[in-house]
Parts: structure tokens; C-alpha cells; sequence
């Protein structure tokens, strides 16, 4: 949730609201990367990157002191995978949000990290201004994924569908009986 804060107000003007920026921490094993990102999160004022990391154990060292309300996490690290230390967060605080961006388009991938509670699932090669809305799509309570992402996990779950349908519907195997014709 963003934290407001009333500005004061002058006798002749009604109080306003400024939205706090959200506060942000990265995990990515790049340094450019989390550098280009940063540096993306902060120029339109609506998210602080608090601290960045090139491993999740880290961050998981400096969490308490930290308090992010989002953490945007890379999938593949060397350490400690994107996935295991999305679930490391979540048990931690279930309400912080996180979001997993990656290069993988592995439908097994995505299908994982929305069924053990990722907050959204973005490709890193996806437009910097849609990396913001989805973002704050996120902060905003609702499910941070794009149109490609969203079809690619309706087939996952299609074919999933498909192999649990053909195992139930396979006639049993034959069994084998020890006399030869």
C-alpha cells in the first residue's frame, strides 16, 4: 500500500495529498541492469529504489532495516533463484509485493511463480513505459502481467489441462500375463 501525507494547508487553500513514492529494492545479478532500472524507477518521482542487490541472500541479510513495499527480482541468479527467494519474501510478509523480471518466457516458469504468489511476471525486453504501468498496476492491488504473458500462461494451463485430461481418459495399462503364445 503507498503511504500519503497531508502537505500543510494555508487558511484560504484546501489540504492536498502528495503519494509517497513506493519503495522499491532490486535483485538482479547485472549491475547494469539493475542500474539501467533504477535510474528508470526514479526519474517520474513514483518509486524509490531503496537498495539494489546481486543476490537474494543479501537481501534477505537487510530486509527488517529496509522495509520495501515492492521487490523486483531477477529469475536466474547463481545463488539463490529468483523463485526461492520470491517464496523466502512472501513467508517473511505476505503483503510485500513482488514482482519477478526475467528473459525467460518459460510458460513452466510463469505458471510457478503465479501459483506460489508473485505479484507480476514481466520480460526484461518489454517497453520501459509499460514496465511502469504493470509496476504500478502492481502497487495498485491488481496482477502485474502483460498481454503476451497472460497468453502464454492460458496455454500453459490449456495444455496442462490437455495431458490431465488424456491420462484420465487412457484405458488402463494391459497387463501382462507370464504365458507365451
Amino acid at each position: 500500500m503507498t503511504a500519503t501525507r497531508q502537505t500543510p494547508s494555508s487558511p484560504s487553500t484546501h489540504p492536498t495529498r502528495q503519494t509517497l513514492p513506493t519503495r522499491v529494492v532490486l535483485v538482479d545479478d547485472h549491475p547494469l541492469f539493475r542500474r539501467g532500472l533504477a535510474e528508470l524507477l526514479s526519474e517520474g518521482g513514483l518509486f524509490e529504489v531503496v537498495a539494489d542487490f546481486d543476490d537474494g541472500a543479501h537481501l534477505l541479510e537487510r530486509l527488517p532495516t529496509l522495509a520495501p513495499e515492492l521487490v523486483i527480482v531477477d529469475w536466474q541468479m547463481p545463488q539463490l533463484d529468483g523463485l526461492t527467494l520470491m517464496r523466502h519474501l512472501k513467508q517473511r510478509d505476505a503483503a510485500l509485493k513482488v514482482v519477478l523480471l526475467t528473459a525467460s518466457d518459460d510458460s513452466r516458469h510463469l505458471l510457478d511463480a503465479i501459483q506460489q504468489g508473485a505479484d507480476g511476471y514481466l520480460m526484461k525486453d518489454t517497453a520501459p513505459e509499460r514496465i511502469l504501468e504493470r509496476l504500478q498496476a502492481v502497487i495498485d492491488g491488481k496482477l502485474g502481467l502483460e498481454e503476451e504473458t497472460l497468453l502464454l500462461l492460458a496455454r500453459r494451463l490449456q495444455q496442462d489441462h490437455r495431458q490431465r485430461s488424456a491420462r484420465e481418459h487412457a484405458p488402463p495399462p494391459r497387463r501382462r500375463t507370464g504365458i507365451a503364445a
